[in-house]
């Protein structure tokens, strides 16, 4: 038996085609790839790509055609219609897909991942480079950025609390950057090779952003990432000292709590009333409705409290924390298997680290305990350290409106 199978991405591309055609009438397009292939070809492509064997049953149908295929004479000649993915190179995708959404898998570049089972990447490229680039350096302070903004160009934070041997800047992106003077500090470290099919932009910052432990060198014991809408103020010994107290705790993170939000289902409310104005405050609203819904049957059912928000904008890792990485890779799998906004994802792993734990949240809680480990807190900084105060790091005045949005 034989079947035309078709990449979605070929698929997608024969629909935008046939969007973008003049025509004063009606026109029906039949897309596929025209090349029948034999059923037990994808059973054994898929085999291949999962490591397992599967279990076959062959039976009699009076009703299946032995071969169908799809005639896509008329969409090559007006639309230019031209198939680009080999059954081999999509299960390839779509395997890959699937074990990096439901995190049976992780790209070889994150510190989550178990390199035997892992997924290769461009970021493969950009790990290596950046390794080197924090060889000897302590702390690291970075900034991960792909695609344009909305004025065209993006640049890191223009000026950087990194004075001195011991702290090294490093900028993630896939742009060409023009570095100023003030600017100078910035290591950068380029995207190579082709788009990872998988993720768009902001998901693709988030790699680093969430889970960066693997990015930079083994004498790296601190990881400040700042978004590049902000200006860092504080030293970064300031913002490192952050990460204990003196009753002796030491946290695995620091963030700032949300000035105006605190719990998941406020977030949606306020995203979903500002999506019009502002389209790139979420690219996976129906994702989002959903996420956000489990959320509230959790709490309901298992009286798990998320009631700390974060804006992601300005965080501290602590790399040498034993259970910060679990906390990491955690928040990682959670938020690749919901929607774009990290900060939902965030609220979501620490209330259920917490209640693992034998803890209930309370609002507003400072240092939250993730496990039963002695160095397991995470610390959110009071709202009132906002950068809409501008204590820690400050954001223009626009882009201020703006995060207030998102």
């Amino acid at each position: 038996m034989a079947r035309d199978f078709t990449y979605i991405d070929d698929i997608v591309s024969g629909i935008y085609a046939s969007l973008r055609y003049p025509s004063s009438s009606s026109q029906i397009f039949n897309l596929g790839k025209s090349k029948p292939e034999q059923v037990l070809d994808l059973v054994k492509t898929i085999e291949k790509e999962v490591g397992q064997t599967a279990r076959l049953s062959f039976e009699d149908s009076a009703v299946d055609l032995h071969a169908t295929y799809a005639s896509t004479s008329k969409a090559k000649e007006l639309l230019s219609y031209a198939p680009q993915v080999s059954l081999d190179e999509g299960i390839k995708r779509f395997v890959e897909w699937y074990f990096l959404y439901t995190g049976e898998r992780a790209l070889c570049a994150s510190e989550c991942s178990e390199m035997s089972r892992c997924i290769p990447s461009p970021f493969d490229d950009m790990l290596t480079q950046s390794v080197e680039a924090t060889h000897g350096c302590q702390t690291v302070i970075y900034t991960a950025f792909f695609g344009p903004t909305r004025s065209g160009q993006q640049d890191p934070p223009a000026q950087l609390a990194c004075n001195d041997e011991r702290c090294c800047a490093v900028a993630f992106t896939n742009i060409e950057i023009p570095m100023s003077a003030s600017r100078d500090k910035w290591k950068t470290i380029m995207w190579s090779g082709d788009n990872f099919h998988f993720w768009d932009n902001r998901r693709l910052s988030r790699v680093m952003k969430l889970s960066p432990a693997g990015f930079f060198s083994t004498s790296v014991e601190h990881a400040i990432y700042i978004d590049t809408k902000l200006t860092l103020k504080a030293d970064y010994n300031y913002l490192v000292g952050m990460l204990s107290d003196k009753e002796n705790r030491t946290a695995s993170l620091v963030a700032v709590r949300h000035p105006a939000r605190n719990d998941p289902l406020e977030e949606k409310q306020a995203i979903k009333g500002h999506k019009n104005s502002r389209s790139s405050v979420t690219y996976t609203l129906r994702t989002l409705d959903h996420q956000v819904n489990g959320y509230l049957d959790l709490q309901n059912t298992h009286n798990i409290s998320m009631v700390n928000m974060i804006e992601g904008g300005l965080l501290v890792h602590n790399l040498k924390n034993k259970s910060g990485r679990k906390f990491r890779c955690a928040w990682s799998k959670e938020y690749y298997q919901g929607c774009d906004r990290d900060q939902i994802s965030f609220a979501a792993v620490l209330a259920k680290e917490a209640h693992d734990a034998g803890s209930n949240l309370d609002p507003d809680q400072e240092w939250c305990k993730v496990s039963s480990d002695p160095d397991s807190y995470i610390r959110i900084l009071p709202r009132g350290l906002h950068w809409f105060q501008g204590s820690l790091a400050v954001a223009s005045e626009k882009d201020a409106y703006d995060r207030k949005l998102a």
